[in-house]
């Protein structure tokens, strides 16, 4: 760098064009126009699209204002997630807080979730953000994949590792996990897939449906009977150990003050569809949303078994597995 610049390395404006970098008046302007652009709901989405892109190589104090205001869910769901990529751009821990503030995180979409929580697991000092919100109550552990879990359990930083295993401890060994761990040993010792499918119907057929019959509150089962035996017991037992994204459920309340719940079976740019308890669907505008929060949790509940016998659950189990 000329001069022994220090600012090159993290300003690659600095190391393009020399002198202040992005703090030059002229490259200012253009971001500033960048941001009116972005933010321009009357402008072509591929624009704002563009435009947010390149707001991920200005500063956080310089973007804040722009990218908060694209995370609302009204907006489309491309902009959110290209706003979501510029704050991981510009790494700043204060836009990991932004992500995760109390009133954003309610609000978002399954699909933004994961782009959230992807973009703070990718580096510590953005973990450390995501295991506050943890700690605070503003995120429940349990959205928090069980693939995303391990990741952080295992990372090579030791503060990161302790972190996890202090965070994650009642997930991956808590009073649930006791009782799987119990109706675990009990797997195969009734095998009766004829007593299973009277079990089935009798517990999980109002939510759900297997080969072809059951409700559709919760995720279809006919193809679960790949999934190793243990791993369809973990979701019975423990709803809550790992949820899709798309069955966490999402509670709306529109401009004219209509409410409604379901988990989200669509969405487009303008809408949201969501499938309610009933099995039916009811889509909104995003224009209308007044406000929407998500739980992050299952909308299945625990203690299922408390109405089941262990025999009664290892059948039900087999007979998820043998796709009869």
């Amino acid at each position: 760098a000329r001069g022994g610049n220090k600012a090159a390395p993290t300003d690659p404006f600095a190391a393009l064009l020399g002198g202040a970098g992005r703090k030059d008046p002229a490259v200012q302007a253009f971001f500033r126009a960048a941001a009116e652009q972005a933010a321009d709901e009357r402008a072509v989405l591929g624009t704002r699209l563009a435009a947010v892109s390149l707001l991920g190589y200005t500063d956080y104090d310089s973007a804040q204002v722009t990218l908060a205001r694209l995370l609302d869910a009204r907006q489309p769901p491309a902009l959110q997630l290209q706003t979501v990529r510029a704050l991981e751009r510009i790494g700043d821990p204060r836009g990991g807080s932004l992500l995760l503030s109390k009133e954003n995180w309610s609000r978002y979409t399954p699909q933004v979730r994961e782009a959230v929580i992807a973009t703070l697991t990718a580096k510590p000092a953005l973990i450390d953000v995501l295991f506050g919100a943890i700690r605070s109550g503003v995120v429940a552990a349990p959205e928090i994949s069980s693939v995303r879990r391990t990741q952080l359990l295992k990372h090579a930083n030791a503060e990161v590792k302790k972190n996890a295993e202090i965070i994650f401890k009642d997930l991956e060994g808590g009073d649930r996990m006791a009782v799987y761990r119990t109706y675990r040993d009990a797997l195969g010792l009734n095998t009766d897939v004829v007593r299973g499918k009277a079990a089935f119907e009798r517990a999980c057929s109002a939510c759900h449906t297997y080969k072809g019959v059951g409700g559709k509150v919760g995720p279809d089962l006919t193809g679960i009977r790949n999934q190793p035996a243990d791993a369809i017991l973990l979701h019975i037992i423990v709803p809550n150990y790992e949820v899709a994204p798309n069955y966490q459920t999402l509670a709306l309340t529109t401009h004219d003050g209509r409410s409604a719940t379901g988990w989200l079976a669509g969405e487009t740019e303008s809408s949201l569809t969501l499938r309610t308890a009933f099995g039916t669907e009811e889509t909104i505008l995003r224009k209308n949303i007044a406000s929407m929060s998500t739980s992050g949790l299952s909308l299945m509940p625990d203690g299922l078994e408390q109405t089941l016998t262990k025999e009664d659950v290892s059948a039900m189990v087999a007979y998820l597995k043998s796709g009869d």
